[in-house]
Protein backbone atom coordinates (compact mmCIF):
# COMPACT_ATOMS: atom_id res chain seq x y z
CA UNK A 1 0.00 0.00 0.00
CA UNK A 2 2.72 2.46 0.84
CA UNK A 3 4.67 1.99 -1.93
CA UNK A 4 1.66 2.56 -4.17
CA UNK A 5 1.20 5.75 -2.62
CA UNK A 6 4.86 6.74 -3.58
CA UNK A 7 4.10 5.60 -6.89
CA UNK A 8 0.62 7.37 -7.27
CA UNK A 9 1.76 10.51 -5.82
CA UNK A 10 4.82 10.79 -8.81
CA UNK A 11 2.40 9.45 -11.17
CA UNK A 12 0.16 12.96 -10.16
CA UNK A 13 3.36 14.88 -9.77
CA UNK A 14 4.35 14.02 -13.44
CA UNK A 15 0.35 15.05 -14.42
CA UNK A 16 0.69 18.40 -12.86
CA UNK A 17 4.69 18.92 -14.90
CA UNK A 18 2.44 18.28 -18.12
CA UNK A 19 0.06 20.53 -17.19
CA UNK A 20 1.90 23.18 -16.20
CA UNK A 21 4.29 22.76 -19.18
CA UNK A 22 1.32 23.36 -21.49
CA UNK A 23 1.47 26.78 -22.53
CA UNK A 24 1.01 27.14 -26.81
CA UNK A 25 4.68 26.11 -27.31
CA UNK A 26 6.55 28.13 -25.32
CA UNK A 27 8.05 27.43 -22.52
CA UNK A 28 7.23 28.77 -19.69
CA UNK A 29 9.24 29.56 -16.59
CA UNK A 30 7.88 29.48 -12.99
CA UNK A 31 6.71 32.65 -11.23
CA UNK A 32 8.81 33.39 -8.15
CA UNK A 33 7.18 31.84 -5.20
CA UNK A 34 4.96 29.92 -7.22
CA UNK A 35 4.36 26.01 -6.31
CA UNK A 36 2.40 22.98 -7.48
CA UNK A 37 -0.25 22.32 -5.04
CA UNK A 38 -0.78 18.72 -4.36
CA UNK A 39 -4.14 17.89 -1.77
CA UNK A 40 -3.87 14.46 0.46
CA UNK A 41 -6.92 13.14 1.86
CA UNK A 42 -6.05 9.87 3.83
CA UNK A 43 -8.24 8.40 7.27
CA UNK A 44 -5.53 9.10 9.63
CA UNK A 45 -7.97 8.08 12.36
CA UNK A 46 -11.24 5.94 12.66
CA UNK A 47 -11.66 2.69 11.56
CA UNK A 48 -8.38 3.12 9.26
CA UNK A 49 -6.50 5.16 11.25
CA UNK A 50 -3.36 2.77 11.28
CA UNK A 51 -3.05 2.09 7.91
CA UNK A 52 -4.33 6.33 6.80
CA UNK A 53 -1.30 7.48 8.74
CA UNK A 54 1.34 5.22 7.27
CA UNK A 55 -0.08 6.29 3.75
CA UNK A 56 0.11 9.68 4.86
CA UNK A 57 3.92 9.26 5.79
CA UNK A 58 4.09 8.26 2.50
CA UNK A 59 3.04 11.15 0.61
CA UNK A 60 4.88 13.66 2.88
CA UNK A 61 7.90 11.15 1.97
CA UNK A 62 7.46 11.48 -1.83
CA UNK A 63 6.71 15.55 -1.64
CA UNK A 64 10.13 15.28 0.11
CA UNK A 65 11.74 13.17 -2.14
CA UNK A 66 10.17 15.10 -5.87
CA UNK A 67 11.53 18.30 -3.69
CA UNK A 68 14.41 17.60 -2.97
CA UNK A 69 15.22 16.79 -6.89
CA UNK A 70 14.09 19.95 -7.83
CA UNK A 71 10.46 20.11 -7.63
CA UNK A 72 8.34 20.26 -10.81
CA UNK A 73 9.68 22.47 -13.90
CA UNK A 74 11.36 24.24 -11.03
CA UNK A 75 8.57 24.61 -8.88
CA UNK A 76 8.44 23.08 -5.41
CA UNK A 77 5.05 20.95 -4.06
CA UNK A 78 2.97 21.51 -1.65
CA UNK A 79 1.23 19.36 0.33
CA UNK A 80 -1.86 19.74 1.42
CA UNK A 81 -3.23 17.61 4.30
CA UNK A 82 -6.42 16.31 5.32
CA UNK A 83 -7.60 13.90 7.76
CA UNK A 84 -11.03 11.98 6.72
CA UNK A 85 -11.75 10.22 10.06
CA UNK A 86 -12.94 7.21 7.63
CA UNK A 87 -16.02 8.70 7.17
CA UNK A 88 -17.64 9.54 3.73
CA UNK A 89 -19.24 12.97 4.24
CA UNK A 90 -16.29 14.58 5.96
CA UNK A 91 -14.13 13.35 3.52
CA UNK A 92 -16.55 15.13 1.20
CA UNK A 93 -16.08 18.56 3.22
CA UNK A 94 -11.75 17.90 3.27
CA UNK A 95 -11.95 17.79 -0.55
CA UNK A 96 -14.40 21.14 -0.51
CA UNK A 97 -11.65 22.76 1.84
CA UNK A 98 -8.71 21.71 -0.90
CA UNK A 99 -10.72 22.69 -3.64
CA UNK A 100 -12.56 25.93 -2.30
CA UNK A 101 -10.66 27.47 0.39
CA UNK A 102 -6.97 26.39 -1.31
CA UNK A 103 -7.33 26.44 -4.58
CA UNK A 104 -5.96 22.38 -4.99
CA UNK A 105 -6.87 20.55 -8.12
CA UNK A 106 -4.42 17.73 -8.01
CA UNK A 107 -5.45 15.66 -5.14
CA UNK A 108 -4.91 11.71 -3.87
CA UNK A 109 -7.71 9.97 -1.76
CA UNK A 110 -9.89 9.26 -0.44
CA UNK A 111 -9.08 5.80 1.36
CA UNK A 112 -12.68 3.88 1.35
CA UNK A 113 -14.73 3.15 -1.44
CA UNK A 114 -18.04 4.95 0.44
CA UNK A 115 -15.88 8.25 0.68
CA UNK A 116 -15.35 7.94 -2.99
CA UNK A 117 -18.83 7.24 -4.54
CA UNK A 118 -19.51 10.80 -2.39
CA UNK A 119 -16.47 13.10 -3.64
CA UNK A 120 -16.92 11.43 -6.93
CA UNK A 121 -19.87 13.60 -8.44
CA UNK A 122 -18.18 16.79 -6.98
CA UNK A 123 -14.35 16.43 -8.05
CA UNK A 124 -15.42 15.53 -11.29
CA UNK A 125 -17.77 19.07 -11.55
CA UNK A 126 -15.01 20.81 -10.07
CA UNK A 127 -12.61 19.53 -12.32
CA UNK A 128 -10.26 18.14 -9.79
CA UNK A 129 -8.01 15.31 -11.04
CA UNK A 130 -8.31 12.30 -7.98
CA UNK A 131 -6.45 9.27 -7.31
CA UNK A 132 -7.32 6.62 -4.61
CA UNK A 133 -4.88 4.03 -3.68
CA UNK A 134 -7.51 1.85 -2.15
CA UNK A 135 -10.82 2.78 -3.21
CA UNK A 136 -12.05 -1.04 -4.66
CA UNK A 137 -15.37 -1.79 -4.51
CA UNK A 138 -16.63 -2.66 -8.61
CA UNK A 139 -19.68 -0.16 -7.62
CA UNK A 140 -16.92 2.86 -8.55
CA UNK A 141 -16.37 0.86 -12.21
CA UNK A 142 -18.36 3.49 -14.75
CA UNK A 143 -19.55 5.79 -12.73
CA UNK A 144 -20.20 9.16 -14.87
CA UNK A 145 -17.99 10.96 -12.62
CA UNK A 146 -14.80 8.76 -13.59
CA UNK A 147 -13.55 11.12 -15.80
CA UNK A 148 -11.73 12.70 -13.03
CA UNK A 149 -11.65 10.46 -10.53
CA UNK A 150 -9.28 7.44 -10.94
CA UNK A 151 -7.71 4.56 -8.55
CA UNK A 152 -4.63 2.36 -8.73
CA UNK A 153 -5.46 -0.41 -7.39
CA UNK A 154 -8.05 -3.33 -8.85
CA UNK A 155 -11.72 -3.63 -8.38
CA UNK A 156 -12.94 -6.42 -5.80
CA UNK A 157 -14.63 -7.68 -8.31
CA UNK A 158 -11.00 -9.44 -9.35
CA UNK A 159 -10.40 -10.33 -5.33
CA UNK A 160 -13.78 -11.42 -4.62
CA UNK A 161 -12.58 -14.43 -8.01
CA UNK A 162 -9.23 -15.11 -6.08
CA UNK A 163 -11.00 -15.33 -2.47
CA UNK A 164 -12.97 -17.77 -4.03
CA UNK A 165 -10.56 -19.79 -5.91
CA UNK A 166 -8.56 -20.32 -2.26
CA UNK A 167 -12.31 -21.84 -1.40
CA UNK A 168 -12.27 -23.70 -4.19
CA UNK A 169 -8.82 -24.87 -4.32
CA UNK A 170 -8.60 -26.37 -1.13
CA UNK A 171 -12.30 -28.31 -1.50
CA UNK A 172 -13.90 -26.04 0.83
CA UNK A 173 -17.78 -26.07 -0.04
CA UNK A 174 -20.14 -25.04 2.83
CA UNK A 175 -19.19 -21.53 3.03
CA UNK A 176 -20.73 -18.48 5.22
CA UNK A 177 -20.18 -14.92 3.56
CA UNK A 178 -19.45 -12.66 6.53
CA UNK A 179 -18.66 -8.45 5.55
CA UNK A 180 -19.09 -5.64 6.66
CA UNK A 181 -22.14 -3.68 5.77
CA UNK A 182 -20.51 -0.92 3.59
CA UNK A 183 -19.58 -0.42 -0.02
CA UNK A 184 -16.33 -2.12 0.40
CA UNK A 185 -17.49 -5.07 2.30
CA UNK A 186 -21.14 -5.67 0.39
CA UNK A 187 -19.51 -4.54 -3.10
CA UNK A 188 -16.84 -7.59 -2.14
CA UNK A 189 -18.91 -10.10 -0.38
CA UNK A 190 -21.02 -9.66 -3.61
CA UNK A 191 -18.15 -10.58 -5.49
CA UNK A 192 -17.25 -13.42 -3.42
CA UNK A 193 -20.50 -14.81 -3.72
CA UNK A 194 -21.15 -14.36 -7.40
CA UNK A 195 -17.50 -16.18 -8.05
CA UNK A 196 -18.89 -19.52 -5.98
CA UNK A 197 -22.20 -19.34 -7.69
CA UNK A 198 -23.33 -23.57 -8.55
CA UNK A 199 -19.67 -24.36 -7.03
CA UNK A 200 -20.38 -24.14 -3.75
CA UNK A 201 -22.79 -23.65 -1.04
CA UNK A 202 -23.46 -20.24 0.70
CA UNK A 203 -25.17 -21.16 3.76
CA UNK A 204 -25.55 -17.54 4.60
CA UNK A 205 -24.49 -13.95 3.64
CA UNK A 206 -24.29 -12.06 6.94
CA UNK A 207 -23.44 -8.05 7.07
CA UNK A 208 -22.32 -6.42 10.02
CA UNK A 209 -22.29 -3.00 11.69
CA UNK A 210 -17.82 -2.63 12.11
CA UNK A 211 -18.53 0.15 14.51
CA UNK A 212 -20.24 -2.35 17.01
CA UNK A 213 -17.18 -4.08 17.59
CA UNK A 214 -18.96 -6.80 19.24
CA UNK A 215 -20.07 -9.93 16.84
CA UNK A 216 -20.86 -12.65 19.32
CA UNK A 217 -24.40 -12.68 18.35
CA UNK A 218 -23.19 -13.24 14.76
CA UNK A 219 -20.37 -15.22 15.53
CA UNK A 220 -22.88 -17.52 17.09
CA UNK A 221 -24.85 -17.87 14.28
CA UNK A 222 -22.04 -19.35 12.23
CA UNK A 223 -21.09 -21.86 14.46
CA UNK A 224 -24.44 -22.99 14.60
CA UNK A 225 -24.22 -23.10 10.63
CA UNK A 226 -21.48 -25.61 10.75
CA UNK A 227 -19.86 -23.79 7.60
CA UNK A 228 -16.14 -24.43 6.33
CA UNK A 229 -15.14 -21.89 5.54
CA UNK A 230 -15.58 -18.32 6.69
CA UNK A 231 -14.97 -14.92 3.88
CA UNK A 232 -14.45 -12.28 6.30
CA UNK A 233 -14.18 -9.04 4.53
CA UNK A 234 -13.49 -5.95 7.43
CA UNK A 235 -10.63 -3.44 8.52
CA UNK A 236 -8.37 -4.42 11.20
CA UNK A 237 -9.92 -2.74 14.06
CA UNK A 238 -13.50 -5.07 13.73
CA UNK A 239 -11.06 -7.85 12.44
CA UNK A 240 -9.08 -8.04 15.92
CA UNK A 241 -12.69 -8.25 17.92
CA UNK A 242 -14.08 -10.90 15.19
CA UNK A 243 -11.07 -12.96 15.49
CA UNK A 244 -10.82 -13.04 19.36
CA UNK A 245 -14.44 -13.63 19.49
CA UNK A 246 -14.24 -16.36 16.99
CA UNK A 247 -11.63 -18.04 19.30
CA UNK A 248 -13.19 -17.36 22.20
CA UNK A 249 -16.23 -19.12 20.64
CA UNK A 250 -14.26 -22.16 19.10
CA UNK A 251 -14.27 -21.19 15.84
CA UNK A 252 -11.04 -21.65 14.94
CA UNK A 253 -10.84 -25.18 13.79
CA UNK A 254 -13.10 -23.94 10.44
CA UNK A 255 -11.07 -22.14 7.50
CA UNK A 256 -11.40 -18.40 7.35
CA UNK A 257 -10.19 -16.49 4.41
CA UNK A 258 -9.84 -13.13 4.55
CA UNK A 259 -8.99 -9.68 2.45
CA UNK A 260 -6.90 -7.16 1.53
CA UNK A 261 -8.77 -4.64 4.25
CA UNK A 262 -7.86 -6.46 7.12
CA UNK A 263 -4.45 -5.33 7.24
CA UNK A 264 -3.32 -3.31 10.06
CA UNK A 265 -1.05 -2.92 12.71
CA UNK A 266 -2.17 -5.85 15.79
CA UNK A 267 -4.08 -7.67 13.94
CA UNK A 268 -2.44 -10.99 14.63
CA UNK A 269 -0.23 -10.25 17.84
CA UNK A 270 2.93 -12.58 18.33
CA UNK A 271 4.03 -14.37 21.60
CA UNK A 272 7.82 -13.31 22.61
CA UNK A 273 9.60 -16.67 22.75
CA UNK A 274 11.35 -17.08 25.91
CA UNK A 275 15.20 -17.42 25.56
CA UNK A 276 15.26 -20.88 26.72
CA UNK A 277 12.25 -22.53 24.56
CA UNK A 278 13.71 -21.83 21.11
CA UNK A 279 11.30 -24.49 20.00
CA UNK A 280 8.11 -23.18 21.20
Amino acid sequence: MLRKVVVLLAGLALLAGITVGCGGGQETQPAKGETVKIGAVMSMSGALGTMGTKCMEAVELAVEEINAAGGINGKQVELFKEDDATDAATSLQAFKKLVEVNDVHLLVGPMTSGAARTIGPYVSERQALTISPSATSPELTGQPWRDYFFRTVPSDALQGKIMAQVALDEGLKKVVIFVMDNPYGVGLGDAVQEALEGKAEVLKYIKYDPAKLDYRTELTEIKNLQPDCVMHVGYADDGRVVYKQALDLGLDNIRWIGCDGLYGSGLFLRRKIPPNKKNV
